[in-house]
């Protein structure tokens, strides 16, 4: 079940609230056994962190400092509950100017194991989002997964769990994400991949980057799909701060907390909308 939310003064930053996420009007909160907060200290270096070395990460755009080109627009986010967490970012840093429609969908992903691992609802993106592309007609769209995608799996109901960096499981993901792009894209409008940030010392780093390694791939082969490199945003090529520029990035629910989430949203809608009108 779903609900369309238009909150008092913003007509137009709608929020799509599906069962079991936090999006913007919406108090649900994520489970927590799916997220793995990167630790500032230590890590390899890793060659999908971004164009940052050992520096301090950019975290994105410092609102007010939102281009012009978002307005009028409308914006689809889908994903896991970071996607939900970015889209209700950008429902505050727009102040009603662009429609946002969240359809994140906490503790799922586009990697469909076998059994009875993935639960009922995060199978439906197949179907809900051409449906919500329908509705909708985003002028762009985003999708950001990571923490479901990048834990151990099974591919068959007997097999061994294992994560992306497992050459077998990693082929299947690229052709979720293939597949997922191609549900995107019906419409003709590109499709913004966000690259993950579980990439410097983290249990699932090495996971995450074969992840990234994925992402890039897409975004080099295909003419729908571009990338926001969101781990360049929130590490360098050493760690993940915890705090980075004097905001602390992450709240207790290892989500971005409203500062980190909303200079991370300006940054994406200017990428996005910049882009487009180019």
């Amino acid at each position: 079940m779903s609900r369309i939310l238009h909150r008092p003064g913003r007509v137009l930053a709608t929020a799509l609230c599906l069962a079991g996420i936090a999006a913007a009007g919406c108090s649900a909160q994520q489970p927590a056994q799916h997220f793995h907060t990167p630790r500032p200290e230590g890590g390899a270096a890793d060659p999908t962190a971004g164009d940052t070395a050992t520096g301090t990460p950019p975290l994105g755009a410092a609102p007010p400092h939102l281009d012009g080109a978002a307005r009028g627009k409308t914006i689809m986010v889908v994903g896991d509950s970071w996607a939900a967490n970015l889209a209700q970012g950008m429902s505050a840093v727009t102040s009603g100017h662009t429609t946002v429609v969240n359809a994140g969908l906490g503790g799922c992903g586009i990697r469909l194991p076998a059994g009875d691992d993935v639960p009922a609802r995060c199978r439906t993106w197949l179907k809900d989002w051409p449906s919500y592309l329908k509705k909708y007609q985003p002028d762009a769209t985003i999708l950001m997964v990571g923490y479901w995608d990048v834990e151990p799996q099974r591919l068959t109901a007997k097999a061994e769990p294992k994560d992306l960096t497992s050459p077998l499981h990693r082929a299947a993901f690229a052709a979720n994400l293939d597949h997922a792009v191609d549900l995107l894209t019906t419409s003709g409008k590109t499709v913004y991949l966000m690259t993950s940030p579980l990439i410097a010392n983290s249990p699932l780093r090495d996971s995450a980057r074969a992840m990234n390694q994925v992402l890039r791939a897409a975004d080099q082969k295909r003419e729908d799909v571009k990338l926001l490199d969101v781990a360049g945003q929130l590490c360098n090529n050493a760690a993940c701060p915890k705090v980075i520029r004097g905001i602390s990035a992450y709240d207790p629910t290892r989500h971005l907390t409203p500062p980190a989430r909303d200079r991370i949203a300006t940054w994406a809608l200017n990428t996005v909308f910049t882009r487009s009108e180019s």
